[in-house]
C-alpha cells in the first residue's frame, strides 16, 4: 500500500557543505523564538531562511521564500542529484534518565534509521497514511501557502512502518557500510546525524518491494501532510494537465521502522495550573471513583520521588496508570475499564480526570490550565515552585497501540507523543 520512490532531490552544493553546523535546521514547529532569531542571524544561507522567513516589509512572505529559493538554484547554493536517490539517514543520540523515566544514573544510547523518500499521497480514509494528532487550521494553512508558491516540499514529513526483521535497514546499510556520509553533523542536542545517497537500482528496487503492503503511521508533520493533500486537490481541480503522475501527488518523507529499538518517544507529564476551587483531598477523593490510588509509604521526597518512577515502572496490570504530584507522591491505576481495544494513558487520563474530576469540559480551558513537559525533575519542581497546583506522570506510549487506536478511526489527545531526535531540515528538498 505503501508506494515509495526515488528522487533527484536538491541540497547544498559541496562548497557550502564546509559550513554544514550554521546550515542545518530542526523542523519549522519545534524552533523557539530565541533559536529562530539565532538561525537567522547564523548564515544567510541558513535553511531557516526558507522554512521560517522573516518578514520582508510588505512583500508576501511565500513570494519572499519562492524568490529566494530559485535564486538559490540559479547560483548553485541548492544543486539537483544527477540521479534518483533514496537518502538513508541515521541519528545517533543519548537519552537523559530523567526523560526516560529511569532510575539509572547514566544516559542511554541509541541510534534511530530510516531514509527519505517519495511517497505517493493518498487520503486517510484509505488507510494507506494513518494521522494521530489533531490538526488546526491555522498552520495547516500556512504550510499550504508555502507549498503551493515554491513547488516544493521542504522538509519530510517523518512516518513509520512495520518490519520486525529489519530487512529495509539491512538493505539500505549494505552499500554506505564503507563510505563516507555525504553530510555528518552533531548539532546542539549531542544527536550526530548521518545522510548518504543511495542510487543502486536492485536496492531501490528491493526497498520498494519491501515497502509495497506497508501503511504509514505519521509521527511528525501532520499539519504538512493535510495541507500537501488540500494542495493536490486544488491542483486536480485547476490544472488541465493534472494525471496521477502529477508531481503534487508525491511527498518527501523520512521512512523509520517502528520496531527499531531506536525509536523513542519521551513522555509528556501534564501539569495543571488551576483546580477549578478543588483541594486536594477533594481531588483525591473524585478520583477515587476511577482509580486505586497509592500514596508513597516513604518518609522523604528523594526516596519517594525513586518509589513513583519504580512502580509506574514496574506496572502490569490491566488498566492505564500514571503517577500524581500535589506535594507529595500517588500512583494511580484503574480499577476498571469498559473501553475494548487499544487506549492510552492520555485518553484516559484526559477523560476521567481532566473532565470528569476537574471539570474542563472545554478544550480551551483545558488548553489554558495545562502546562506540558518531558523532563519528571521538572514536573515536581513546578508544582513546588508554585507555578502549577498538580503534576501527572506519565509513560511514553507504545508506538504499536498507537498505531491499532490510530488505524481504528481515532485521533489522540494533544500532546501524547513526542518522538526524540527529529530529522534535521536542509539534507534535502524535493522540488517539482
Amino acid at each position: 500500500m505503501a508506494d515509495i520512490y526515488p528522487f533527484k532531490g536538491y541540497g547544498y552544493s559541496s562548497e557550502f557543505l564546509s559550513e554544514s553546523e550554521s546550515l542545518f535546521v530542526p523542523p519549522y514547529d519545534v524552533i523557539s523564538e530565541a533559536d529562530l532569531k539565532q538561525f537567522r542571524k547564523n548564515n544567510p544561507f541558513n535553511y531557516i531562511h526558507l522554512t521560517l522567513a522573516g518578514p520582508k516589509g510588505n512583500e508576501n512572505p511565500y513570494g519572499h521564500v519562492r524568490k529566494k529559493l530559485d535564486s538559490w538554484i540559479k547560483k548553485d547554493i541548492l544543486v539537483e542529484e544527477k540521479v534518483p536517490c533514496l537518502y538513508f539517514y541515521t541519528m545517533e543520540f543519548q537519552v537523559d534518565p530523567d526523560i526516560a523515566l529511569s532510575t539509572e544514573t547514566r544516559k542511554s544510547k541509541k541510534t534511530l534509521s530510516g531514509f527519505i523518500s517519495l511517497v505517493r499521497l493518498d487520503s486517510f480514509e484509505s488507510g494507506k497514511i494513518i494521522p494521530h494528532e489533531i490538526t488546526f487550521p491555522t498552520p495547516k494553512e500556512d504550510r499550504k501557502k508555502l507549498l503551493a508558491s515554491c513547488e516544493a516540499h521542504l522538509e519530510p514529513i517523518y512516518a513509520l512502518y512495520e518490519d520486525k526483521k529489519c530487512r529495509i535497514i539491512s538493505e539500505l546499510a549494505g552499500p554506505v557500510e564503507h563510505k563516507k556520509p555525504a553530510i555528518k553533523i552533531k548539532d546542539p542536542n549531542g544527536t550526530v546525524h548521518r545522510f548518504w545517497k543511495i542510487s543502486e537500482p536492485k536496492v531501490i528496487g528491493n526497498i520498494q518491494k519491501i515497502m509495497k503492503p506497508q501503511s504509514l503511521l505519521i509521527a511528525d508533520g501532520h499539519h504538512r501532510c493535510e495541507a500537501a493533500l488540500d494542495y493536490r486537490s486544488w491542483v486536480a481541480k485547476h490544472d488541465p494537465g493534472f494525471n496521477e503522475d502529477h508531481p503534487s501527488n508525491f511527498m518527501m518523507m523520512f521512512l523509520a521502522n517502528m520496531d527499531d529499538e531506536g525509536l523513542f518517544i519521551a513522555p509528556t507529564h501534564r501539569l495543571v495550573r488551576e483546580l477549578n476551587d478543588l483541594n486536594s483531598d477533594e481531588i483525591l477523593f473524585r478520583m477515587g471513583d476511577n482509580f486505586n490510588i497509592i500514596p508513597s509509604p516513604m518518609e522523604t521526597h528523594t526516596q519517594s520521588r525513586r518509589w513513583l518512577l519504580e512502580t509506574i515502572s514496574a506496572y502490569k496490570g490491566k488498566g492505564k496508570a500514571f503517577g500524581y504530584y500535589d506535594g507529595w507522591y500517588y500512583f494511580l491505576s484503574q480499577k476498571s475499564s469498559k473501553v475494548t481495544g487499544k487506549v492510552l494513558e492520555t485518553e484516559v487520563l484526559q477523560e476521567k480526570i481532566m473532565r470528569d474530576v476537574l471539570g474542563f469540559m472545554e478544550s480551551q480551558t483545558l488548553f489554558k490550565n495545562t502546562g506540558y513537559t518531558h523532563s519528571y525533575k521538572e514536573s515536581l519542581d513546578k508544582i513546588d515552585s508554585g507555578d502549577f497546583q498538580c503534576a501527572f506522570i506519565l509513560k511514553g506510549p507504545d508506538i504499536h497501540d498507537v498505531k491499532a487506536i490510530c488505524k481504528a478511526g481515532r485521533r489522540l489527545p494533544q500532546k501524547s507523543t513526542y518522538f526524540y531526535p527529529k530529522p534535521m531540515s536542509g539534507f534535502v528538498l524535493y522540488k517539482f
